[in-house]
């Protein structure tokens, strides 16, 4: 873990929360295409450039701000600060994935707990909320859906990726009228798992829960799945033929190098 610690503020444009922390910096957002408030988490571009070196990359702030990432290939990448303040920039956690994901040279990077996760990203250690600002589950792990799905499905992460995909949103009560499957995983509680189908041939469907205390997962299924059987390879997802079983992949996402994600995949217990 680095020694020092990122800290926590409200976004300086957008209405403050009462409350402080030290950890990852926290704001919230209104998003127009759900009409809801959403959680986002915001990392230390200083930290950010201490963990990008511990794995041997050359790293340089412009003035700007903005922090360029260059690779042994002589590929480089850059992050610009979302915004400001006490004289460091912040960048979205996502985007930080995102651009880890897409190098082969980059510090391992997973996450672990469902409600105010974890981030490890090489040395640097971040808890994306606090007690008294805290980041649900339900939030983050929806925001993530594009990003796993795409892990997940890439031939080539370098190459970046593109998936079609729906998933369930837990914030919202018309989500409860949605069927649900519980699938005993084996795991410890508070992992997170991703149920994946296929709604048709090029859209998955999507959902994400936690592990209860009994090892088990309660997940959303496609309400034209009525019958699931479970694979070990996305390669063998495919929907629905006249009724028949659908094939379904669980993996767990927390706890894993999220560049191979795939090694996350298990089948539930019987």
């Amino acid at each position: 873990m680095l020694s020092r610690t990122p800290f926590a503020l409200p976004h300086p444009n957008l209405p403050r929360k009462e409350g402080g922390t030290k950890n990852a910096v926290f704001i919230a957002a209104w998003l127009a295409e759900f009409q809801n408030c959403t959680d986002y988490c915001y990392i230390g571009l200083n930290d950010v450039q201490q963990a990008y070196e511990s794995a041997g990359l050359k790293t340089k702030f412009k003035p700007d701000g903005t922090l360029y990432i260059t690779f042994p290939d002589g590929q480089w990448r850059v992050l610009m600060p979302r915004f400001t303040t006490g004289g460091q920039g912040y960048v979205p956690a996502e985007m930080l994935i995102i651009n880890t994901l897409r190098e082969p040279l980059t510090p391992e990077i997973k996450l672990s707990g469902y409600d105010n996760p974890l981030l490890s990203f090489g040395p640097l250690k971040v808890r994306l909320g606090t007690q008294a600002q805290p980041v649900a589950g339900m939030n983050f792990y929806h925001q993530m859906i594009g990003l796993l799905v795409g892990a997940l499905t890439s031939p080539k992460l370098e190459q970046g990726w593109s998936a079609s995909y729906g998933g369930i949103d837990r914030r919202f009560p018309e989500t409860d009228t949605w069927p649900q499957m519980t699938v005993k995983t084996g795991l410890k509680a508070g992992e997170v798992v991703m149920l994946l189908t296929k709604k048709d041939a090029d859209t998955y469907f999507v959902d994400l829960a936690p592990v209860a205390q009994n090892g088990s997962a309660t997940l959303y299924r496609f309400p034209q799945h009525h019958s699931l059987k479970f694979v070990n390879d996305v390669r063998a997802l495919s929907p629905s033929l006249s009724g028949d079983e659908v094939p379904a992949l669980l993996v767990k996402v927390t706890g894993v190098n999220l560049r191979d994600l795939k090694s996350g995949i298990f089948l539930p217990k019987s």
